[in-house]
């Protein structure tokens, strides 16, 4: 990869990790809901699920940024 094709894919992997972070902050009221005992995670699996899936992006674009780092 060229060094211009290096910092085009670290600027694409920020824009995912800052838009995964944003989608895992907006469904935070659903941790305080189970967490206070107003629902229960059975009712929210599908919104747990697909966090656990931002999260994984977030986990796998760092991991990406820091080896294009080290490159």
């Amino acid at each position: 990869m060229t060094r211009q094709e290096i910092e085009d894919r670290k600027n694409f992997l920020a824009s995912v990790v800052l838009d995964r972070e944003a989608k895992l902050k907006e469904h935070d009221y659903v941790s305080a809901k189970i967490a206070d005992g107003r629902a229960t995670a059975e009712e929210y699996a599908d919104v747990i699920a697909q966090k656990t899936v931002w999260a994984e992006e977030v986990n796998s674009a760092n991991a990406e940024i820091a080896y294009l780092d080290s490159a």
